[in-house]
This record gives C-alpha cells, sequence and structure tokens, in this order.
C-alpha cells in the first residue's frame, strides 16, 4: 500500500511539473496596443497641440529588459544618420512596467517620447515640415488590436509623411515593399519604432 502511494506521489509531482513547466512557456509575452481615444490623445486635440501617437504597453520582467524608443526621418527618400528624437531605458524596478508609451509632435516644432513611468522633456527640433505639402500619418498597428513584441526584433508603430502630390496611398503596413514605396514616393516620412532587448544595447 506504502508502494502504491509513492507511486501515486510521483505521479503528482510529475503532472505539476509538467504544468508549471507549460505554464512558463506559455508565459504573456511583451504587447504593445494603440489607442486613438485616449485622455493623452484627447487633451491633445482639445489644446490643438499638435499629433500623437499613444499606445499601451505590457512588458513583463521589466525589471531584466531594455526598451528603446526611436523616430528615423527620411528626406526624399534619404534617410537621416541619426534618429530625430530617441528615448532608451530599462532595468526597471518593478517585475511588470504597464502604461503608456508614445511620440507627440507639438504645434511649436517640438517632439517627445514617453514610456511607462518615464519620459524625456520635449526638444526643440526642426523638423523641415512643408505647409504646403499634403499630411498624412496612421498607425502600423490596428486600434484595439494588441500585438506581441518579439525580443530582440524591430517593430514600426506609426509613419507620418508630407507629399507633394494629391495622392494619398493606402499602405499595408506590415508590407515591407509598401513602407519602402512610402519612403521612396514621398518627400518627408517619420517612422516610429520600437525594440525590447534582454540587455542594454551598446
Amino acid at each position: 500500500m506504502k508502494r502504491l502511494d509513492l507511486v501515486v506521489l510521483f505521479i503528482c509531482f510529475l503532472i505539476i511539473t509538467g504544468c508549471s513547466n507549460v505554464a512558463s512557456t506559455q508565459e504573456k509575452p511583451p504587447t504593445i496596443s494603440s489607442i486613438t481615444d485616449s485622455k493623452y490623445t484627447e487633451t491633445f486635440n482639445e489644446l490643438n497641440l499638435g499629433t500623437l501617437f499613444d499606445y499601451n504597453l505590457y512588458l513583463p520582467h521589466a525589471d531584466k529588459r531594455w526598451v528603446r524608443l526611436w523616430v528615423e526621418r527620411y528626406q526624399y527618400g534619404k534617410k537621416d544618420d541619426q534618429p530625430v528624437t530617441e528615448l532608451s531605458y530599462g532595468m526597471s524596478v518593478n517585475k511588470v512596467d504597464e502604461g503608456h508609451l508614445g511620440f507627440g509632435m507639438l504645434s511649436d516644432s517640438s517632439v517627445l517620447l514617453y514610456g511607462p513611468n518615464v519620459n524625456i522633456q520635449p526638444e526643440q527640433i526642426d523638423l523641415n515640415l512643408n505647409e504646403e505639402y499634403i499630411t498624412s500619418w496612421g498607425h502600423a498597428i490596428e486600434e484595439g488590436k494588441e500585438i506581441d513584441l518579439e525580443l530582440g526584433k524591430t517593430k514600426l508603430l506609426a509613419a507620418y509623411w508630407q507629399t507633394a502630390s494629391n495622392k494619398i496611398p493606402t499602405i499595408d503596413f506590415q508590407n515591407e515593399d509598401d513602407i519602402a514605396n512610402l519612403i521612396k514616393e514621398n518627400e518627408f516620412v517619420l517612422l516610429l519604432k520600437i525594440k525590447i532587448d534582454e540587455e542594454m544595447p551598446d
């Protein structure tokens, strides 16, 4: 009888161990979703402050990970050597970080980036915008849809562009050819991107 009890206990142990391994492998990854009607965007719109791209970031193991958020600029198809603006942070005091993350373009030519519990002061930057051009922008993440962020992989969050033509293209932001054409066919393009790593980048 004791032998049978030991066998049952051993089987239970295997089951529990197996379940814990499954749970760990199925742990929720970092995720992000766009928020077009948040209080942040409402404030920007009501006060006519400019354009805001607002997101919700969920970051597990935030105490062991590093987040880089930056904006690339392309002028007449050529990429600037350095980002327009960049926010890099990590190794949080929290195990999990969750909250607003985004990029704002203010009417006074200032730009700002922010993340959960971290932000940078607005920077006065001449973006070289042309008021005579048609301006468009779009989120690379469908509103209300939450997507996974794969560690070590760059993810496009949004695009903002100006063109001298009257054509407003239909863009699939998940299609690299569409993004390449956007850069090639428009005079001015900004791309907001994010990347999460397991350690601080060099």
